[in-house]
Formats: structure tokens, sequence, C-alpha cells
């Protein structure tokens, strides 16, 4: 409440205005606490997005049931160039990036939380209005990064079913684009579909691409048994990228680097999922294509 009156209304409070500011890190833990269920979301961040100067913002914004910028006037922060979003789900992400036409460089994680109960923390991912959000800034963005992230139940041992639902199909028209970070799922489904095709999607000018296994894990021990599990074998992820690389100059000339990013304790060896045989493959795929592509574990 302090910090938007003190942006929103300085004169009426004699406070800082903060005109000057031309980066904020506004950030809420994500793990578990006592009132996350509360029916108050805190959605104070908000007031940041009027700063006149503004030009870079880390922000969690948490999901109310009507959303509603702090004043009856939408800010107009035409500096703002790079944002870090968390928190704030599809639904409420183009209300924002509606009011960013100048944004360069935008990282949005996709959250879910099987302890909160509300109409908007659901573990559906729409890809639709996913797009049409993005889309506000697709005449401008040069980086985007997508992560998906759930919360596992404070007595569950696996994690969540989640469901995907529409396509990124928009994103092909997103001009501007030359770095993009985003899960497999969120491009291809859990579900393996070899029909699907990357030229389908990836933006024409992309430069480097960052593929992760994030979400790999939802519906593992198949507690919704009509919702999928993950089931991309690493033979069939390499045969959707070969077909688009086998011919990629013609739709995504500038292409430089692909990294696939994996978590080493998602990996089942039993599975064979990407054995040394795989990788070398993997690699093989870029010399003979001139598309520099490595693979990456992270260390959790």
């Amino acid at each position: 409440m302090v910090l938007r009156s003190a942006i929103c209304e300085p004169l009426d409070y004699k406070l800082p205005d903060f005109k000057h500011l031309p980066g904020v890190s506004f950030l809420l833990h994500i793990t578990k606490d006592d009132a996350r269920d509360k029916k108050i979301k805190n959605t104070e961040a908000l007031s940041v997005f009027y700063l006149p100067n503004l030009q870079h913002l880390s922000a969690s914004i948490e999901n109310p049931a009507t959303f509603s910028w702090p004043t009856a006037q939408s800010p107009t922060p035409s500096k703002l160039i790079s944002l870090d979003l968390t928190k704030v789900r599809e639904e409420y992400l183009g209300e924002l990036l509606s009011v960013t036409p100048n944004l360069k460089s935008l990282r949005w994680r996709w959250y879910y939380d099987f302890d909160i109960h509300d109409d908007l923390n659901t573990p559906i991912v729409d890809l639709d209005r996913m797009a049409t959000a993005i889309s506000h800034v697709g005449g401008t963005l040069t980086e985007l990064t997508i992560i998906g992230d759930c919360e596992i139940g404070a007595t569950d041992y696996y994690a969540p079913p989640i469901k995907i639902e529409g396509s990124l199909n928009a994103m092909v028209n997103w001009g501007m684009l030359k770095k993009l970070q985003i899960p497999w799922a969120f491009l291809v489904g859990f579900a393996e579909d070899k029909s699907k095709r990357l030229q389908d999607l990836i933006p024409k000018n992309i430069e480097i691409l960052s593929i992760t296994d994030d979400l790999k894990l939802q519906n593992d021990d198949g507690m919704v048994s009509d919702w999928p599990i993950w089931d991309w074998e690493d033979r069939a992820m390499l045969g959707l990228l070969q077909s688009w690389l086998e011919d990629w100059k013609a739709c995504t000339p500038h292409l430089r680097r692909i990294t696939l990013i994996i978590c080493p304790e998602w990996i089942f060896h039993e599975f064979d999922e990407w054995t040394p045989d795989m990788r070398q493959e993997f690699r093989e795929l870029g010399a003979r294509t001139g598309v520099e592509i490595e693979i990456i574990e992270l260390d959790h």
C-alpha cells in the first residue's frame, strides 16, 4: 500500500516518487508458506509499472480474482525493455504485456501450485492465451525465456498432472525474436507426436534456441489416467529436430545454435534416454547441417 501511494499518489502523501529509478526487483517466495491460500493476492508490484524511467523489472504478481491497475489510467512504461515475471498466469500475462510497447526481453515462469485452490491456479497450460498475450510484444521482443514449473503438494511424492491445450503456432510470426528458451512440452506437447513440425513454430529470425525438459515428470504416477504423461523418447525428439534442420535455411536462415537443457535426475538409463550413442548422433546432426548443437545437464 505504501509503495502504491508513493508511486501513484506521491503529492497526496508527501512520499518519494522514485521517478528516476531505472530498475526494480519485487520478488515473492514461490515455495510453500502458511498464508499462500489467502484470498487477497499480492499485486503491489503493479504500481512499479507507473515509474516513468523504468527500464528493467523483475516482479512476482499473484493472480487476483479480477485484474485491475492501481489507478483508473493504465500505466505507459515506454522505456521498459526487460521484464522478468513469476507467479502471474497466462490469464493476466496479456494485461501486463499490453502496456509494454518497447519490450525487448521477457522471462516468464509459468507456475502451478497443487496446494492452491482458486479459479486461476489451474493445471491447464493454455497455449492459445499464452500466444495471444506474448503477441502484444511480438513485434519488439528479441529474447524470450519461458519456464515451466509446478509445486508438488505438501504430502505428495509425485508431480501433479498437467494438461496442455492450444498451440504456440502464432510464435512463428514474432519476427524480431532472436533468442528463445522454451519447454519441449510447450512446443509439441507431452504425448509423442511425430507429425508435429518445429518449422511451423520457430520464429524465422531465430539465432539461438534452447529447449528444456521442464514439467517432464508431471502425472508420472498416472494420477489422472486420461491425462498425458511424458512419452517423448530421445529418438523421436531427434527425429523432429532432424526434419527441421535438414532444411533449416529455408525457414530459419539465421539459426546458429540449438541447446537441449536436461535435468540429470530425470534421465532414466534403463529407458536408454540420451545415451552416449544418442548424444553422438545429436552432435553429428549439428555437424552435418552446420548448426552448433549441445546438451547441457542442469545440476539441481
